[in-house]
């Protein structure tokens, strides 16, 4: 399971004022295992939480690294959020799955985001 820290635990309940309050003591949003991704970003793309997953990745701007942004972004994309697509994608995410793309691609569709459909139609 994710690691229960209690900036994991507030993210869970959604609470964002004590992630913020817990970021501004010096909470640590990146992972203490070495490979993983920072299990509060996780959590605030499984529960939808937009505006603490904006603080958490402003927080911590040299992660997440390409390969665990697409991580996160298969998860948002599990979702029916497409703010939360957006947000992964404008900080580098990167999709290499086409079945992923086309999963994308039906979402900015169904909201009607011509320009995130675009980013994913075939040429």
């Amino acid at each position: 399971g994710l690691e229960a820290t209690p900036l994991v635990i507030a993210t869970m309940h959604g609470h964002e004022r004590v992630v913020e309050a817990l970021v501004a003591r010096g909470a640590r949003v990146e992972s203490s295992l070495p490979g993983h991704f920072p299990p509060a970003i996780l959590r605030a793309v499984i529960d939808q939480r937009v505006g603490i997953l904006r603080r958490l990745l402003d927080a911590s701007p040299a992660f997440p690294p390409t390969r665990a942004l697409e991580q996160h972004l298969h998860a948002a994309g599990a979702t029916p959020n497409i703010e939360l697509v957006r947000m992964l994608l404008g900080r580098g995410a990167e999709v290499t799955s086409v079945r992923f793309q086309r999963a994308i691609l039906r979402l900015a569709e169904a909201v009607g985001d011509g320009e995130l459909a675009a980013r994913f139609r075939a040429p």
